[in-house]
């Protein structure tokens, strides 16, 4: 199947996969294996979709690997569950940290890659692996990667749009993953608690652990997950209140 150019079916065709850098570069290694994972994480009521009802919250951290076709990513039998949650609440930001610490780490060591032994390679192979996109929703992406909440003065994880002018509907200026590493190191260094606050509501950007990875770029290797407003229906809610849009009715008189 001919695929046109402008036309991307895969992740493998976008410029973030293109462009992400490996740390080994050793040009007599020959045989290696790069792997690339995408983190999902996000949390479900166990009792249920129900909007109604008693709600409590259980979080997950599932892998998959982005070396296979489309069709086999997110399959479940091709899906790593890293972690589970416990409820009854959603993490804050600082327990996130600590949740996401481990995977962290994880792969810090994996990226220095590791010798698999097979059939085919009784020697063994070595295998590196790398991190690409955090895929969430709008919550917990900015929980995760390490963004304010939408009441930040720059609430977008992508530009640096203003929160007065959310009814505008206008683009801002694009985030540079400089950028955002250098504010969260600010907030990170700050001594106290309410400068901290006080730079995330100005910047919209918090610490993430995610930010120990070298090759991370919070400001293209993040991704927008809609399960919810497709499974749920609660589009109505993502839009009124999670992403802050509200209608402006003015009463006529009669």
């Amino acid at each position: 199947m001919k695929i046109p150019l402008r036309l991307i079916v895969d992740i493998q065709q976008s410029t973030a996969w293109r462009t992400l850098t490996w740390a080994h570069h050793d040009a007599n290694e020959k045989g290696f294996l790069e792997l690339v994972f995408s983190v999902f994480v996000d949390w479900f009521n166990p009792h249920g979709r129900k909007l109604s009802g008693k709600k409590e919250s259980i979080g997950c951290i599932i892998l998959n690997s982005l070396n296979l076709p489309p069709t086999l990513h997110h399959k479940p039998g091709y899906s790593m569950l890293f972690s589970l949650i416990p409820g009854p609440n959603p993490p804050d930001t600082s327990e996130i940290s600590n949740i996401i610490s481990p995977l962290v780490d994880d792969l810090l060591e994996l990226q220095e890659g590791f010798n698999v032994f097979t059939f085919n390679h009784p020697q063994g192979r070595k295998v590196y692996v790398q991190l690409l996109p955090t895929v969430s929703y709008l919550v917990a992406m900015h929980k995760s990667v390490g963004f304010g909440s939408h009441s930040a003065f720059q609430f977008c994880a992508w530009c640096k749009a203003d929160l007065k002018d959310l009814q505008s509907m206008k683009i801002g200026t694009k985030r540079s993953a400089f950028e955002i590493h250098e504010a969260a190191h600010s907030w990170k260094m700050a001594p106290m608690v309410t400068l901290q606050e006080k730079n995330c509501k100005e910047s919209g950007v918090r610490w993430s652990e995610l930010n120990f990875l070298p090759y991370q770029l919070a400001n293209m290797h993040v991704a927008l997950g809609v399960m919810h407003n497709w499974l749920e229906g609660v589009l109505q809610e993502h839009f009124r209140y999670q992403w802050g849009f509200q209608m402006m009715y003015k009463k006529i008189k009669g």
